[in-house]
């Protein structure tokens, strides 16, 4: 099995790239949660890399392009390479993430220098969960039908949703901490997983789908199942199944795996499986059962022959856990920013819309809008009734406010910043300051124990 490298830089045109050949020996493939896929690949002693060309490799400015053959083709980021000393035939190893060129840049990019970026969704322009989430996630990602009534009923269509987008962080480490709040929702989000499958790579794994039916040909390799009930440490501790499939062309077979993203009977295509196999293949980590009982695929492992040319039968093991993993703490810090008031929303007037003084609303298509508001609620000292018992101000354009940002919720304004006055300092205990004031009420009374002085 012959593999092909390409490097081609940044900005560069395709005319300057370099074509390296080599043989490999005994891919290993892994489909694991909160990852790309894993590629792993042997290095025979006859031909290898050189020093300047594991280098080269290497680059993050470099993007890599394998090729099995002129039809199958991989977008890599390479991790690295190591000796090998389980095999003195093969003395190098190479580690590639399956990672696609569109996905590798979103995951780079910054949010805006020293700004916080909010994403909003609200009750006043009707945004369903699902269109949110997938807002949130640069329209990356597909969700498969039972994720999206699961983040339709997390954030229903006549409601509100906020999420910061903290100043220097990038969208992979975003991404990450915003799945790890929403698994402190809904367990049964378990992560991502990602595959080269166009311009919306990244998935979810979940258990919410309905889960794979492993069959007797699947065996338990190692410890046996575990148990939630047999303590925390022994019921996260993952165990293998394992299972042998036979098929006339594996190479055929890889860049499907890496690029379906979705466990459907009968997807693939290649590799010349027979149905009964075709239908056991794990595509992506998520819910399956086995023996009756339902388990959480963390992880595939796709064991290819020494050389996959003559030996065509496959090796598949599957990492499990039990289903009912603890709650995710989440990660997401309430914060607080400066704002300035803009006005009522003009449906029902019970929300405010804002300006942050520093930072912007991200738009319908994720990009930063420094002139969009976003909406909140004041917290006064006042009751929702009729004769409106409590306190009322009536704010101006641009009053600065400090707003509670709080993961998922609706934001807060607690009050505006008091500076000290020295003229108010030396006048009274509490002053009331304002160029038009209203007392109303059905019966007033003022009480002093010394005098009662108006003026004007």
């Amino acid at each position: 099995m012959n593999i092909t490298l390409n490097t081609l830089k940044k900005n560069d045109s395709k005319n300057n790239s370099k074509n390296y050949s080599y043989p490999v020996y005994k891919p290993k493939l892994i489909l694991e949660t909160d990852s790309c896929p894993k590629l792993e690949l042997l290095f025979g002693h006859g031909n290898y890399p050189s020093m300047a060309q594991q280098i080269e490799f290497v680059n993050p400015n470099a993007n890599v392009e394998a090729c099995f053959s002129e039809a199958n083709q991989l977008e890599l980021q390479v991790l690295g390479f190591t000796e090998n000393h389980c095999e003195k035939k093969y003395p190098l190893v190479i580690t590639c993430l399956v990672l696609p060129n569109t996905l590798q840049t979103w995951f780079k990019t910054v949010s805006k220098e020293d700004n916080p970026l909010i994403y909003q969704k609200n009750e006043i322009t009707v945004e369903t969960g699902e269109v949110f989430l997938a807002r949130l996630l640069g329209n990356k990602v597909i969700l498969r039908q039972n994720e999206k009534d699961l983040f339709n009923l997390l954030f229903p269509k006549n409601s509100f949703a906020t999420f910061v987008q903290a100043p220097k962080q990038d969208n992979f480490n975003f991404m990450c901490h915003l799945i790890d709040f929403i698994r402190s929702q809904a367990p049964s989000i378990k992560g991502w997983a990602a595959f080269q499958s166009g311009d919306k790579p990244l998935r979810l794994v979940s258990t919410c789908n309905v889960p794979l039916e492993l069959d007797e040909h699947w065996k338990v390799c190692g410890p046996f199942p575990t148990n939630r009930y047999a303590g925390k440490a022994w019921a996260q501790e993952p165990f293998e199944l394992v299972r042998r499939f036979s098929t006339s062309n594996p190479l055929a077979l890889l860049p499907e795996l890496v690029s379906r993203g979705k466990q459907i009977v009968n997807e693939i295509e290649g590799g010349d499986l027979d149905e009964t196999d075709n239908n056991q293949l794990v595509l992506i980590p998520g819910a399956v059962t086995f023996q009756g009982k339902a388990y959480f695929c963390h992880a595939v492992t796709y064991d290819f022959a020494e050389q996959p040319e003559q030996d065509y039968d496959i090796s598949v093991i599957l990492s499990l856990t039990d289903i009912h993993s603890p709650p995710k703490a989440s990660p997401l810090a309430w914060q607080m920013v400066n704002a300035r008031f803009q006005g009522w929303e003009t449906k029902e007037k019970k929300y405010i819309k804002l300006q942050l003084e520093n930072g912007a609303v991200a738009n319908s298509k994720g990009e930063a809008d420094t002139t969009k508001s976003f909406y909140a609620e004041i917290l006064s000292p006042t009751a929702p009734r009729e004769d409106y018992h409590g306190f009322y101000v009536k704010y101006q354009k641009d009053d600065s406010m400090r707003c509670l940002l709080i993961p998922g919720n609706l934001p807060t304004v607690l009050g505006s910043v008091q500076f000290y006055n020295e003229e108010f300092e030396k006048k009274a205990d509490l002053v009331i300051q304002a160029k038009h004031i209203v007392m109303s009420s059905q019966k007033v009374m003022i009480e002093a124990k010394d005098d009662v002085s108006i003026k004007g």
